[in-house]
C-alpha cells in the first residue's frame, strides 16, 4: 500500500510514523476505511471551510510624527494554508495602556468603513495597536514622535510699503500636528527681485541680526519675493 490515499477531498497517510492522519483538500465528505488483514472498518470523514488561525498585521514604518497617519493591514491565515486580506473585516483599536481596552491617548485607530485600520498619531509615546476577528487577535506596537515642521507661511503686515521704510516679516511654521511656532528668527531671509532665487538688493534689504531679524529696508520701488529657508527648505 502507498505512504497514503487521496482524493478530491481528503488525503489520509499511511506512513509509519503518521499513519491514519488526514488532511483536508477541498469542502465535502468521504468514507475513510482501515483495513487490516481481512477485516476493514469505515467512517465517514466531512471537511468543511478553512479556519482562520492566527492574523498577521503590517504597516509602514512603525512611526510617525504627531497628527500623521498610518495605515496597518491585517492578513488571515488559514488552516489550508492560504492567506486573506482582512483589513476591512477587523475591529481595530490602540490601547497605550496596557488593559486591552480601546483609548485614543498615543493614537487612535478606525473603524470607520472607508478608513479601517488608519492610524493617526495623536501624543508622543508608544502603543498598541490591535486588530480582532472572531476570538483571533494580533497587535504590532506604535510609536509617535514630536510634530514635524510641515510648511512656514511668510507674513507681514502690509503686503506693500511706501520707498525707504521698513517692514517686519514673519515666518510661521505649521507642524504635522497643526500647531504654529513663530519660526523668524530661526529662518535666513533673502530678497528676490529678478526671480532666479539668489539673494540681491536691487530693491531693498533683509537682516537676519538675532534682534532684528525679517526686517525688510525699501531702497527703489517695485515688487520683490521674501524667501525664508530654514535648513535646505524653501518658502
Amino acid at each position: 500500500m502507498g505512504s497514503s490515499t487521496t482524493s478530491s477531498i481528503a488525503s489520509i497517510s499511511n506512513a509509519t510514523n503518521s499513519k491514519g492522519i488526514a488532511i483536508g483538500q477541498n469542502t465535502g465528505s468521504i468514507d475513510v476505511t482501515a483495513t487490516l488483514e481481512k477485516i476493514s472498518g469505515t467512517t465517514k470523514l466531512t471537511v468543511g471551510a478553512a479556519e482562520l488561525v492566527s492574523l498577521n498585521l503590517s504597516s509602514g514604518a512603525g512611526s510617525k510624527a504627531k497628527g500623521l497617519k498610518e495605515q496597518f493591514t491585517a492578513v488571515g491565515l488559514y488552516t489550508d494554508g492560504n492567506a486573506q486580506d482582512l483589513t476591512s473585516q477587523v475591529n481595530w483599536k490602540s490601547d497605550s495602556n496596557g488593559d486591552s481596552k480601546d483609548d485614543c491617548i498615543i493614537a487612535c485607530a478606525s473603524n470607520e468603513s472607508n478608513t479601517k485600520g488608519l492610524v493617526t498619531a495623536i501624543e508622543v509615546g508608544e502603543t498598541k495597536i490591535i486588530a480582532t476577528v472572531a476570538s483571533i487577535s494580533a497587535f504590532k506596537l506604535f510609536s509617535v514622535s514630536q510634530a514635524t515642521l510641515s510648511s512656514i507661511s511668510v507674513e507681514s503686515a502690509n503686503s506693500s510699503v511706501p520707498n525707504g521704510l521698513i517692514e517686519k516679516m514673519y515666518a510661521i511654521g505649521v507642524y504635522s500636528d497643526g500647531s504654529t511656532r513663530d519660526l523668524s528668527s530661526n529662518v535666513t531671509w533673502t530678497l528676490d527681485s529678478d526671480g532666479d532665487g539668489l539673494n540681491d538688493t536691487r530693491l531693498g534689504s533683509i537682516t537676519n541680526l538675532s534682534n532684528t531679524s525679517g526686517y525688510v529696508k525699501t531702497t527703489n520701488t517695485g515688487s520683490i519675493k521674501i524667501i525664508a529657508t530654514l535648513g535646505n527648505i524653501l518658502f
